[in-house]
């Protein structure tokens, strides 16, 4: 679609399977956006967006939800109702918590395998019960404690700087690696912001 695309002509595409919409200044998306319920891609990149509704948790069909590059300061607690969700990538927004139960889509009906936060401002985050992440890029945000399991598949044998599975990087996890895991050492800690 084009910047000339309404909202209102959006909503009435009920088969729509992907919408993405770049670099269009828009600071919230109505209510009634939950009438997309084909939808399984969506992509809000550098649109300044403030917030989200709630109503995006009824589009259950979601696979992939990309809101990089905003202004987002929580993500809705009804993600979690997004069993279907393969990728979550929120990266460079303004986003301090995550919902309290997000814990909901490590179920072993869930498909969660990406979760992309850098660039936020988390200063915790629980990720133990996902056992079948593949990426976890949490760098440059404001960690100072996190939960993973060393079950995950994120832990292979050989770290490649080039494709990272995880990244952890210029936080404030400022304890020996081991404090947040077996499975962590130095290498995958990376660089910390310790005073």
């Amino acid at each position: 679609y084009t910047e000339e695309t309404t909202w209102s002509e959006i909503e009435g595409l009920f088969r729509i399977t992907g919408l993405q919409y770049r670099n269009i200044i828009i600071d919230s998306i109505p209510i009634s956006f939950e009438n997309l319920s084909q939808l399984k891609f969506l992509e809000l990149i550098n649109d300044s967006l403030k917030s989200l509704p709630i109503s995006i948790g009824n589009l259950t069909l979601l696979e992939e939800i990309r809101v990089q590059n905003n202004q987002l300061t929580v993500i809705p607690e009804s993600i979690i109702n997004l069993s279907n969700i393969k990728i979550i990538d929120f990266s460079n927004n303004e986003i301090s918590s995550m919902p309290a139960d997000f814990n909901n889509l490590s179920c072993d009906n869930c498909r969660l395998e990406i979760i992309k936060l850098q660039k936020n401002k988390l200063n915790y985050i629980d990720l133990y019960e996902f056992n079948h992440l593949e990426v976890v890029w949490l760098e440059n945000n404001e960690l100072e404690d996190i939960k993973l399991s060393c079950l995950n598949s994120i832990w292979g044998d050989v770290y490649n700087p080039e494709n990272p599975t995880v990244t952890l990087n210029e936080n404030k996890l400022c304890n020996p690696p081991s404090f947040y895991g077996s499975c962590i050492n130095e290498e995958k800690l990376g660089v910390q912001v310790c005073d």
